[in-house]
Order: C-alpha cells, then sequence, then structure tokens
C-alpha cells in the first residue's frame, strides 16, 4: 500500500476491460487495489473504506427481424448510473461500427439496415462520464424474413399545398393517371413512365382561386372521361383533352355562392345518366347536367346544410342497389335522395361526430359485401354508418382515431391483395389503414408525409394493374405508397 499526500489526485485504472479515469478532489487518501470484485477499485481514508464496482454491461441482448429492412434490438439495462447505451453492428465482410446512441434507461432501438442479403451482429454497452461498460452478449440475424412493408414514392409537387388527389383515364386513352389539385390554383397530371421507371408531371389548368378537390369521370355522360376541379373562386371546372391539339380544353361547368369545396361524379338520381355534384361554402350541394342539345350544363340545387359542403360522395350507402348523393356538412353527415314523383331531393340527417365532419365516403369497407358510409371527423376520429332495415335508421361506429384531424377517406384493396380497407388521412401526417378482423378494427400506418396529409385516392396509378394508394400532402407534395 502506497500513501499519497496530494490534495488533488487523478487515478487511473483498468475497469471491466476498460481505459477509466477516477478524479478525487479531497486530502490524503490511501489507495490499493485487491479485496473487492475483479476489476473494482477500493478507496481508503482513515479506517473507511469504499467500493466502487465497474459498470456492469447490459445482457440479454436480442435481435428480431420485423420486415425485410427493419431489426429490432432489445437488452437488460444492468447498470444504474448509465448516461445512455452505444449500440454496434456490423455485417458479413466488415468490421463493428458504432450505428446509435440512445438514453438512459432505454432498452430497445429499431435499426434500418441497408441490404438485404447480409448478415448482421450486434453489440451493446453502457456509458457514463467516466467511461463504458464492457459489451453484452451478441446478437446475429442470419436472414431476413419475406415480409412486405409500405414504401413510398414522392411523385412531384405543385406550386402549393397539394389539397386533393384523383387516379383516373383523364385523357380518355385508356391510361390510367393520377391528378393533384394544388393550393396554388393549378391541377396536375402524373404518368407514370416504364421507361426511365419514373413519374412525369405535366399542368392540366387552373381556375383564380386555390383549387380544393378534383375528380375524374364521364360528366356530361357520353362515355368520354374528363377532369373536374372545385376551386376557391367559386367555380367548377371541366378539363378535357384534346388529342389533335395535343392540349387541355377548360370549360366553366357553373358557380355557387361562395368557394367550391368538393366535387364528385355518378348517377346521383339513380336513373343511369352520370352527373356531377359539387359543394360549396354557401352551404348548398349542386348538381350539373350536361345539356346535349342546348350544348350547356345545367344548375340544379340539391340541397343545403348549415354551414360549407365540405365533401361529396356518391354510392349505395343503404346496401339496397339504389344510389344516392351523401354530403358533408358542418358535424354531421346528409342523404340525398332523388324522388322521381316529386321530382325533388329529400335530405336525411344521418348522424353526427363531436366536431367538424370534413369527408364522407362509401364503400365496401369491413370486406363483407356490405356497402356503408364513412365519415372523418375533426374530432380525430374516422366514423362509419350502417343503415338498419329494421330499425330504419343509421347506427354510427367509431372505426379508430389518429394524433389530430382526420381529413379524407379512400376505400378500396390498398394492399393488392383483394381485401377492401378502410384508409384516412390525418393532420398528423400520417396515412392509416383499418382492417376489419371480424369483430373490430385493426389500425396501420402506411406512412407519412413532411405535412399535414390532405387528400387520398386508391387506384391502379402507374397503369400495371397493381392497387397503390396516394395521398396529398400539404408540403407541396404527391406521394405513393405501395405494399410489398
Amino acid at each position: 500500500m502506497k500513501k499519497l499526500a496530494l490534495r488533488l489526485f487523478v487515478i487511473t485504472g483498468l475497469l471491466a476491460s476498460n481505459f477509466q479515469i477516477l478524479t478525487l478532489r479531497t486530502e490524503a487518501f490511501f489507495v490499493g487495489f485487491g479485496g473487492a470484485g475483479a476489476g473494482d477499485i477500493i478507496i481508503r481514508r482513515g479506517q473507511e473504506e469504499k467500493v466502487i464496482p465497474a459498470m456492469p454491461a447490459p445482457g440479454n441482448l436480442k435481435a428480431v427481424a420485423v420486415t425485410r429492412t427493419r431489426i429490432d434490438l432489445t437488452w437488460q439495462d444492468n447498470s444504474i448510473d448509465e448516461l445512455g447505451f452505444r449500440i454496434e453492428r456490423k455485417s458479413t465482410g466488415s468490421a463493428y461500427t458504432e450505428i446509435a446512441v440512445v438514453g438512459a434507461n432505454v432498452s430497445f432501438y429499431a435499426d434500418s439496415v441497408p441490404d438485404t442479403d447480409k448478415v448482421y451482429c450486434y453489440r451493446v454497452r453502457a456509458y457514463n462520464a467516466t467511461g463504458v461498460s464492457e459489451y453484452s452478449n451478441e446478437a446475429t440475424i442470419s436472414s431476413l424474413p419475406e415480409i412486405p412493408e409500405w414504401h413510398r414514392t414522392d411523385m412531384g409537387c405543385g406550386g402549393d399545398y397539394m389539397y386533393s388527389v384523383a387516379v383516373g383515364n383523364g385523357r380518355n386513352d385508356g391510361v390510367m393517371r393520377v391528378y393533384g389539385a394544388n393550393r396554388d390554383g393549378s391541377i396536375y397530371e402524373f404518368t407514370w413512365n416504364n421507361i426511365f421507371s419514373s413519374w412525369t408531371q405535366t399542368y392540366v389548368g387552373s381556375g383564380s382561386g386555390y383549387m380544393m378537390c378534383i375528380a375524374v369521370g364521364a360528366g356530361r355522360n357520353d362515355g368520354v372521361m374528363r377532369v373536374y376541379g372545385a376551386s376557391y373562386d367559386g367555380h367548377l371546372y371541366e378539363f378535357t383533352w384534346n388529342e389533335t391539339s395535343s392540349s387541355w380544353t377548360k370549360v366553366d361547368v357553373g358557380s355557387g355562392g361562395l368557394g367550391m369545396d368538393c366535387v364528385a361524379i355518378g348517377a346521383g338520381r339513380n336513373d343511369g345518366i352520370t352527373r356531377v355534384y359539387a359543394g360549396n361554402r354557401d352551404c348548398h350541394l349542386y348538381e350539373f347536367t350536361w345539356n346535349e342539345t342546348s350544348s350547356s350544363w345545367t344548375i340544379l340545387d340539391v340541397g343545403s346544410g348549415a354551414n360549407e359542403m365540405s365533401s361529396v360522395a356518391l354510392g349505395n350507402g343503404r346496401n339496397d342497389g339504389i344510389t344516392r348523393v351523401y354530403a358533408a356538412n358542418t358535424s354531421r353527415l346528409y342523404e340525398f335522395t332523388w324522388d322521381n314523383t316529386s321530382s325533388s331531393w329529400t335530405k336525411v340527417d344521418m348522424g353526427s361526430g363531436t366536431n367538424w365532419m370534413q369527408y364522407v365516403a362509401i364503400g365496401n369497407g369491413r370486406n363483407d359485401g356490405i356497402m356503408r358510409v364513412y365519415g372523418a371527423n375533426a374530432d380525430n376520429r374516422l366514423l362509419e354508418f350502417t343503415w338498419n332495415d329494421i330499425s330504419l335508421s343509421w347506427e354510427k361506429t367509431i372505426v379508430g382515431s389518429g394524433g389530430s384531424v382526420m381529413n379524407s377517406i379512400a376505400i378500396g384493396a390498398g394492399r393488392n391483395d383483394g381485401i377492401t380497407r378502410v384508409y384516412a388521412t390525418n393532420a398528423d401526417r400520417h396515412i392509416y389503414e383499418f382492417s376489419w378482423n371480424g369483430s373490430s378494427w385493426e389500425k396501420f400506418d402506411t406512412g407519412t408525409g413532411g405535412s399535414y396529409m390532405n387528400g387520398i385516392a386508391i387506384g391502379a396509378g402507374r397503369n400495371d394493374g397493381i392497387t397503390r394508394v396516394y395521398g396529398a400532402n400539404a408540403d407541396f407534395h404527391l406521394y405513393e405508397f405501395s405494399f410489398y
């Protein structure tokens, strides 16, 4: 034993096979090694003795392959004074390198691996201000499972928020394309180029206000597909592709009292004649019918609500084979049915959410062959409305919720597996997928954008027969989500 008579000591030693520095600011100490556990330092002052053990290593490190590109790590935290944990990885033919540092008391890390064909090994060690512990046991993943997952593609952007998206044969040439409505007032067309494996963006046309919503369909009931845009300038516009001039022709379909918020196309009167329906901020829902004789559009007021008509959809909502028109207004959903006897529209209040009803959609969301109506509410929830033939009333069910306002809905086989699911965009940047398992709804995260996720559509946008999900984001971009 050696006596040291200094007021400041710096004593170094090998602790747990790692070099650590212990600084003592005090009067004379007697310092020695031995008598305790291996790697411990014993500090004596007079008759007092204090044993400082080496920092223990993390234990029971496990690695689990969750997808083809993600490996989850878990370990046991055996130390009490760590500042965090350092995670290292090596792959086939390489040495260990540090890939991440997590905080104190954390015992989980999700690693995104760059190459699915390699063997990956992991080890973890704790650290604090004085040094690091020994390494944990080594965990190895030798093969990654063939588990499909969602993949996002950035298709392109506009000059401002991307509000709405639609998939369809807009040029009437049999080629499916994707269309985006932008806050800069424009409609953009995105065409997949198989040769270059990329999206080509084309300008379709614009209004004099924000382009709020778009739809693709045979609005004139002549079998010719066109693109329709609802503009904040109060007008509904029709864009027709002219093959001869290779350009788009714009027609003003008509207007409402304030900004046009939404548009949908279908046989709303259940008479086989396709018409165009648009919701306006003046609280009214309008029907536009093309008159072939006068070569002009006829406008009819379908009905109104207490506030702006934010969304419109057409479908067999009661599951009785009759097409009706559905609209979202303030906190409520309304159903409009055409009465041939009185030649007028009948309105039914279907129900409400606790906040603003943002969007409405119709489809076989539970994949059971029964059509239902779905509403996206600003109270963060997605609602389902089912018609009850016995009680002759609408029954409301909560499908699920997101982290913020639910903005829009699409229903379809987004995973391209023939199973219909419900997809909803949220102001928390996400697209959520809701799948009915026979007794309850299960929620999955499809993906995110850089800001609010606004509009959504499902379709074979690449014209390859594969169904994908498309999201319009407030970060100006349009995104494609593919499941494989």
